[in-house]
Protein backbone atom coordinates (compact mmCIF):
# COMPACT_ATOMS: atom_id res chain seq x y z
CA UNK A 1 0.00 0.00 0.00
CA UNK A 2 2.88 2.37 0.74
CA UNK A 3 4.10 2.07 -2.85
CA UNK A 4 0.62 2.66 -4.21
CA UNK A 5 0.11 5.64 -1.92
CA UNK A 6 3.41 7.10 -3.02
CA UNK A 7 2.55 6.69 -6.69
CA UNK A 8 -0.86 8.25 -6.13
CA UNK A 9 0.66 11.26 -4.38
CA UNK A 10 3.13 11.60 -7.24
CA UNK A 11 0.28 11.49 -9.73
CA UNK A 12 -1.75 14.11 -7.84
CA UNK A 13 1.25 16.47 -7.68
CA UNK A 14 1.67 16.08 -11.45
CA UNK A 15 -2.01 16.84 -11.95
CA UNK A 16 -1.75 19.86 -9.70
CA UNK A 17 1.06 21.43 -11.67
CA UNK A 18 -0.49 20.63 -15.06
CA UNK A 19 -4.04 21.89 -14.54
CA UNK A 20 -4.41 24.84 -16.92
CA UNK A 21 -5.08 28.40 -15.76
CA UNK A 22 -8.53 29.74 -16.34
CA UNK A 23 -9.30 33.40 -16.80
CA UNK A 24 -11.53 35.24 -14.32
CA UNK A 25 -14.29 35.06 -13.18
CA UNK A 26 -13.32 31.59 -11.93
CA UNK A 27 -12.25 31.26 -8.31
CA UNK A 28 -9.49 28.87 -7.37
CA UNK A 29 -9.22 26.93 -4.14
CA UNK A 30 -6.79 24.26 -3.07
CA UNK A 31 -9.39 21.50 -2.73
CA UNK A 32 -10.45 21.80 -6.41
CA UNK A 33 -7.12 20.26 -7.50
CA UNK A 34 -7.74 17.11 -5.47
CA UNK A 35 -11.29 16.90 -6.80
CA UNK A 36 -10.10 17.04 -10.39
CA UNK A 37 -7.33 14.52 -9.76
CA UNK A 38 -9.70 12.04 -8.13
CA UNK A 39 -12.21 12.48 -10.93
CA UNK A 40 -9.53 11.67 -13.48
CA UNK A 41 -8.50 8.53 -11.55
CA UNK A 42 -12.10 7.29 -11.30
CA UNK A 43 -12.93 8.21 -14.88
CA UNK A 44 -15.93 10.31 -13.88
CA UNK A 45 -16.79 13.98 -14.13
CA UNK A 46 -17.05 15.70 -10.76
CA UNK A 47 -18.36 19.27 -10.69
CA UNK A 48 -15.88 21.76 -9.24
CA UNK A 49 -18.06 23.36 -6.61
CA UNK A 50 -15.32 25.76 -5.54
CA UNK A 51 -14.83 27.28 -8.99
CA UNK A 52 -17.71 29.72 -8.98
CA UNK A 53 -17.95 33.16 -10.55
CA UNK A 54 -17.82 36.03 -8.13
CA UNK A 55 -20.92 38.15 -8.06
CA UNK A 56 -20.73 41.25 -10.25
CA UNK A 57 -20.39 43.93 -7.62
CA UNK A 58 -18.30 46.95 -6.87
CA UNK A 59 -14.53 46.26 -6.71
CA UNK A 60 -13.58 44.78 -3.35
CA UNK A 61 -17.14 44.74 -1.93
CA UNK A 62 -17.34 42.27 0.98
CA UNK A 63 -13.86 41.05 0.19
CA UNK A 64 -10.20 41.59 0.88
CA UNK A 65 -8.29 43.08 -2.05
CA UNK A 66 -4.54 42.56 -2.37
CA UNK A 67 -2.58 44.34 -5.07
CA UNK A 68 1.04 43.38 -5.76
CA UNK A 69 1.97 46.64 -7.44
CA UNK A 70 4.41 46.66 -10.34
CA UNK A 71 7.15 48.96 -9.03
CA UNK A 72 10.01 47.51 -11.08
CA UNK A 73 12.77 45.91 -9.00
CA UNK A 74 11.22 46.33 -5.57
CA UNK A 75 8.24 45.49 -3.39
CA UNK A 76 4.96 47.28 -2.78
CA UNK A 77 1.72 45.59 -1.71
CA UNK A 78 -1.60 47.32 -1.14
CA UNK A 79 -4.30 45.79 1.06
CA UNK A 80 -7.88 47.03 1.10
CA UNK A 81 -9.96 45.36 3.79
CA UNK A 82 -13.66 44.61 3.46
CA UNK A 83 -14.32 47.52 5.83
CA UNK A 84 -12.54 49.89 3.41
CA UNK A 85 -9.28 50.40 5.30
CA UNK A 86 -6.08 50.75 3.31
CA UNK A 87 -2.66 49.40 4.27
CA UNK A 88 0.61 49.47 2.31
CA UNK A 89 3.48 47.05 2.80
CA UNK A 90 6.69 48.58 1.41
CA UNK A 91 6.94 51.34 -1.18
CA UNK A 92 9.48 50.38 -3.85
CA UNK A 93 12.32 52.65 -4.94
CA UNK A 94 12.30 56.43 -4.87
CA UNK A 95 11.16 57.29 -8.40
CA UNK A 96 8.24 59.23 -9.78
CA UNK A 97 7.02 56.17 -11.69
CA UNK A 98 6.83 54.14 -8.48
CA UNK A 99 4.86 56.87 -6.69
CA UNK A 100 2.44 57.09 -9.60
CA UNK A 101 2.00 53.31 -9.68
CA UNK A 102 1.05 53.26 -5.98
CA UNK A 103 -1.30 56.24 -6.37
CA UNK A 104 -2.96 54.60 -9.37
CA UNK A 105 -3.59 51.40 -7.41
CA UNK A 106 -5.06 53.39 -4.51
CA UNK A 107 -7.32 55.34 -6.87
CA UNK A 108 -8.55 52.17 -8.58
CA UNK A 109 -9.49 50.73 -5.18
CA UNK A 110 -11.22 53.93 -4.07
CA UNK A 111 -8.63 54.76 -1.41
CA UNK A 112 -7.78 58.40 -0.77
CA UNK A 113 -5.63 57.72 2.30
CA UNK A 114 -3.71 54.94 4.00
CA UNK A 115 -4.48 53.79 7.52
CA UNK A 116 -0.90 52.66 7.78
CA UNK A 117 2.33 51.66 6.06
CA UNK A 118 4.59 48.80 7.11
CA UNK A 119 8.24 48.65 6.05
CA UNK A 120 9.49 45.08 6.06
CA UNK A 121 13.11 46.27 6.25
CA UNK A 122 15.12 49.39 5.30
CA UNK A 123 16.48 48.53 1.86
CA UNK A 124 15.95 51.29 -0.68
CA UNK A 125 13.89 49.07 -2.99
CA UNK A 126 11.39 48.63 -0.15
CA UNK A 127 11.25 51.96 1.69
CA UNK A 128 12.79 54.42 -0.80
CA UNK A 129 9.49 55.34 -2.48
CA UNK A 130 7.75 56.06 0.81
CA UNK A 131 9.51 59.39 1.23
CA UNK A 132 7.74 60.74 -1.88
CA UNK A 133 4.47 59.03 -1.03
CA UNK A 134 3.99 60.56 2.43
CA UNK A 135 4.26 64.01 0.84
CA UNK A 136 1.09 63.47 -1.21
CA UNK A 137 -0.96 60.90 0.74
CA UNK A 138 -2.49 61.08 4.21
CA UNK A 139 -0.96 58.27 6.28
CA UNK A 140 -2.20 57.17 9.70
CA UNK A 141 1.05 55.61 10.95
CA UNK A 142 4.22 53.87 9.82
CA UNK A 143 5.43 50.54 11.21
CA UNK A 144 9.06 49.44 11.16
CA UNK A 145 11.30 46.72 12.55
CA UNK A 146 14.79 48.21 12.87
CA UNK A 147 15.81 51.85 12.97
CA UNK A 148 19.03 52.40 11.02
CA UNK A 149 21.34 55.37 11.81
CA UNK A 150 21.91 56.08 8.11
CA UNK A 151 21.45 59.68 6.90
CA UNK A 152 19.03 58.70 4.10
CA UNK A 153 16.87 56.62 6.42
CA UNK A 154 16.92 59.19 9.22
CA UNK A 155 15.88 61.85 6.71
CA UNK A 156 12.74 59.80 6.08
CA UNK A 157 12.10 59.41 9.82
CA UNK A 158 12.43 63.19 10.29
CA UNK A 159 9.93 63.74 7.46
CA UNK A 160 7.44 61.51 9.28
CA UNK A 161 7.93 63.48 12.48
CA UNK A 162 7.49 66.81 10.66
CA UNK A 163 4.18 65.56 9.25
CA UNK A 164 2.98 64.20 12.57
CA UNK A 165 2.90 60.59 11.36
CA UNK A 166 3.44 58.10 14.22
CA UNK A 167 6.49 55.86 13.77
CA UNK A 168 5.93 52.56 15.58
CA UNK A 169 8.16 49.54 16.01
CA UNK A 170 6.53 46.13 15.66
CA UNK A 171 7.27 42.97 17.59
CA UNK A 172 6.21 39.40 16.83
CA UNK A 173 2.49 39.05 17.46
CA UNK A 174 -0.82 40.45 16.27
CA UNK A 175 -1.31 43.90 14.74
CA UNK A 176 -4.63 45.73 14.97
CA UNK A 177 -5.53 46.34 11.33
CA UNK A 178 -9.27 46.00 11.85
CA UNK A 179 -11.70 43.31 12.97
CA UNK A 180 -12.20 41.88 9.48
CA UNK A 181 -8.58 40.84 8.90
CA UNK A 182 -5.97 39.21 11.14
CA UNK A 183 -2.35 40.31 10.72
CA UNK A 184 0.30 38.37 12.62
CA UNK A 185 3.99 39.32 12.65
CA UNK A 186 5.67 35.90 12.59
CA UNK A 187 9.22 37.20 12.21
CA UNK A 188 10.87 40.44 13.36
CA UNK A 189 14.35 40.32 14.88
CA UNK A 190 15.16 42.62 17.77
CA UNK A 191 16.58 46.14 17.42
CA UNK A 192 19.16 45.32 20.10
CA UNK A 193 20.58 42.47 18.03
CA UNK A 194 20.91 44.76 15.02
CA UNK A 195 22.62 47.46 17.09
CA UNK A 196 25.21 44.97 18.38
CA UNK A 197 25.92 43.68 14.86
CA UNK A 198 26.18 47.19 13.46
CA UNK A 199 28.67 48.36 16.08
CA UNK A 200 30.77 45.20 15.73
CA UNK A 201 30.98 45.39 11.93
CA UNK A 202 31.63 49.14 11.86
CA UNK A 203 34.51 48.65 14.31
CA UNK A 204 35.86 45.63 12.44
CA UNK A 205 35.94 47.53 9.15
CA UNK A 206 37.11 50.75 10.82
CA UNK A 207 34.18 52.60 9.27
CA UNK A 208 32.13 55.35 10.98
CA UNK A 209 28.79 53.88 12.06
CA UNK A 210 26.67 56.28 9.98
CA UNK A 211 28.75 55.59 6.88
CA UNK A 212 28.56 51.83 7.38
CA UNK A 213 24.81 52.03 8.02
CA UNK A 214 24.28 54.06 4.84
CA UNK A 215 26.10 51.40 2.80
CA UNK A 216 23.61 48.81 4.05
CA UNK A 217 20.66 50.58 2.41
CA UNK A 218 21.91 50.44 -1.16
CA UNK A 219 20.76 47.22 -2.81
CA UNK A 220 22.93 48.05 -5.84
CA UNK A 221 26.08 48.95 -3.93
CA UNK A 222 28.50 47.23 -1.64
CA UNK A 223 25.92 45.86 0.80
CA UNK A 224 26.02 42.42 -0.81
CA UNK A 225 29.64 42.03 0.33
CA UNK A 226 29.04 43.21 3.90
CA UNK A 227 28.73 40.78 6.80
CA UNK A 228 25.61 42.50 8.13
CA UNK A 229 22.57 41.71 5.99
CA UNK A 230 19.39 43.76 6.44
CA UNK A 231 17.40 40.92 4.86
CA UNK A 232 18.02 38.92 8.04
CA UNK A 233 15.85 41.52 9.80
CA UNK A 234 12.96 41.42 7.37
CA UNK A 235 9.46 41.33 8.82
CA UNK A 236 7.27 38.39 7.75
CA UNK A 237 3.49 38.90 7.93
CA UNK A 238 0.75 36.29 8.04
CA UNK A 239 -2.48 37.87 6.80
CA UNK A 240 -5.71 35.93 7.38
CA UNK A 241 -9.16 36.72 6.01
CA UNK A 242 -11.69 34.07 6.95
CA UNK A 243 -10.17 30.79 5.74
CA UNK A 244 -7.73 32.51 3.36
CA UNK A 245 -4.06 32.78 4.37
CA UNK A 246 -1.44 34.99 2.76
CA UNK A 247 2.24 35.21 3.67
CA UNK A 248 4.18 38.42 2.95
CA UNK A 249 7.88 37.74 3.38
CA UNK A 250 9.73 40.92 2.38
CA UNK A 251 13.33 39.87 1.67
CA UNK A 252 13.42 37.17 4.36
CA UNK A 253 16.49 34.93 4.17
CA UNK A 254 16.92 31.24 4.88
CA UNK A 255 17.88 32.22 8.44
CA UNK A 256 14.54 33.99 8.95
CA UNK A 257 12.59 31.10 7.42
CA UNK A 258 14.42 28.53 9.57
CA UNK A 259 13.75 30.48 12.74
CA UNK A 260 10.04 30.85 11.91
CA UNK A 261 9.80 27.10 11.24
CA UNK A 262 11.58 26.28 14.51
CA UNK A 263 9.11 28.46 16.39
CA UNK A 264 6.20 26.79 14.55
CA UNK A 265 4.96 30.16 13.30
CA UNK A 266 4.53 29.19 9.63
CA UNK A 267 0.93 28.31 8.71
CA UNK A 268 -0.48 26.32 5.82
CA UNK A 269 -1.85 28.76 3.27
CA UNK A 270 -2.93 29.73 -0.21
CA UNK A 271 -0.78 32.63 -1.47
CA UNK A 272 2.89 33.44 -0.90
CA UNK A 273 4.67 36.67 -1.74
CA UNK A 274 8.00 35.08 -2.62
CA UNK A 275 10.89 36.42 -0.54
CA UNK A 276 13.65 38.58 -1.99
CA UNK A 277 12.29 38.76 -5.55
CA UNK A 278 12.81 35.03 -6.08
CA UNK A 279 16.41 34.86 -4.88
CA UNK A 280 17.97 31.40 -4.62
CA UNK A 281 18.87 32.22 -1.01
CA UNK A 282 15.22 32.32 0.12
CA UNK A 283 12.12 30.15 -0.30
CA UNK A 284 13.80 27.01 1.00
CA UNK A 285 12.17 23.66 0.33
CA UNK A 286 11.46 23.15 4.06
CA UNK A 287 9.66 26.49 4.21
CA UNK A 288 7.64 25.79 1.06
CA UNK A 289 6.75 22.28 2.23
CA UNK A 290 5.24 23.79 5.39
CA UNK A 291 3.31 26.67 3.80
CA UNK A 292 2.46 24.78 0.56
CA UNK A 293 1.36 27.80 -1.52
CA UNK A 294 -0.92 27.18 -4.45
CA UNK A 295 -0.07 30.64 -5.82
CA UNK A 296 3.29 32.40 -5.59
CA UNK A 297 3.71 36.10 -6.42
CA UNK A 298 7.17 37.32 -7.38
CA UNK A 299 7.78 41.07 -7.21
CA UNK A 300 10.61 41.58 -9.67
CA UNK A 301 11.70 44.11 -12.28
CA UNK A 302 12.14 43.30 -15.97
CA UNK A 303 15.77 42.87 -17.00
CA UNK A 304 17.15 43.28 -13.48
CA UNK A 305 20.90 42.80 -13.03
CA UNK A 306 20.54 40.19 -10.25
CA UNK A 307 19.03 37.49 -12.40
CA UNK A 308 15.89 37.45 -10.24
CA UNK A 309 13.99 35.25 -10.03
CA UNK A 310 16.66 32.56 -9.85
CA UNK A 311 16.02 29.21 -11.49
CA UNK A 312 16.56 27.36 -8.21
CA UNK A 313 13.68 29.22 -6.54
CA UNK A 314 11.38 28.70 -9.52
CA UNK A 315 12.20 24.98 -9.47
CA UNK A 316 11.40 24.68 -5.76
CA UNK A 317 8.07 26.47 -6.25
CA UNK A 318 7.23 24.13 -9.11
CA UNK A 319 8.16 21.08 -7.04
CA UNK A 320 5.55 21.94 -4.40
CA UNK A 321 2.91 22.51 -7.08
CA UNK A 322 2.80 26.30 -6.86
CA UNK A 323 1.60 28.45 -9.77
CA UNK A 324 3.83 31.53 -10.12
CA UNK A 325 2.91 35.04 -11.25
CA UNK A 326 5.46 37.83 -11.71
CA UNK A 327 5.30 41.60 -12.01
CA UNK A 328 7.80 41.63 -14.89
CA UNK A 329 5.47 39.38 -16.91
CA UNK A 330 2.02 40.25 -15.55
CA UNK A 331 2.28 43.87 -14.39
CA UNK A 332 0.34 44.70 -11.23
CA UNK A 333 -1.36 41.57 -9.88
CA UNK A 334 -4.71 41.94 -8.12
CA UNK A 335 -6.38 39.37 -5.89
CA UNK A 336 -9.98 39.65 -4.71
CA UNK A 337 -10.52 37.33 -1.78
CA UNK A 338 -13.68 36.04 -0.14
CA UNK A 339 -13.82 35.00 3.49
CA UNK A 340 -14.53 31.38 2.44
CA UNK A 341 -10.96 31.25 1.10
CA UNK A 342 -11.82 31.57 -2.58
CA UNK A 343 -10.09 34.25 -4.60
CA UNK A 344 -9.93 35.70 -8.06
CA UNK A 345 -6.79 36.80 -9.90
CA UNK A 346 -7.05 39.85 -12.11
CA UNK A 347 -6.37 39.52 -15.84
CA UNK A 348 -2.83 40.12 -16.97
CA UNK A 349 -1.97 43.78 -17.19
CA UNK A 350 -1.96 45.25 -20.69
CA UNK A 351 0.61 47.85 -19.70
CA UNK A 352 4.34 47.07 -19.77
CA UNK A 353 6.24 46.48 -16.55
CA UNK A 354 8.00 49.51 -15.10
CA UNK A 355 11.51 49.99 -16.48
CA UNK A 356 14.50 49.82 -14.22
CA UNK A 357 15.89 53.18 -13.20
Amino acid sequence: MDGLTGRFREFVLTMRTSIPRFPPPFVFRRRSTWTLALAFVLGVVVPNSSAQPLRSESPGAESLVVRFIDVGQGDSILLKTSSGRGWLIDGGQSTRDVTQAILKSMEEEGLSKLDGILMTHPHLDHFGGLSRLVEVVEVGRVFYNIDVPAPTYQGFVKKLAARGIPYERVNPGLLDWGADVTVDVIAAKAQEEFDRELIREAQRTETPIEEYAESLLDLCGSSSTLALNLNDYSIVLHVSYGSFDLLLTGDATEEVETQALAQQRVPDGEVLKVAHHGSRYSSTRAFLDRFTPELAIIQVGAGNSYGHPHAESLDRLSQVGSDSRRNDHDGTIRLQVRSDGSYRISPRSQTPALPLE
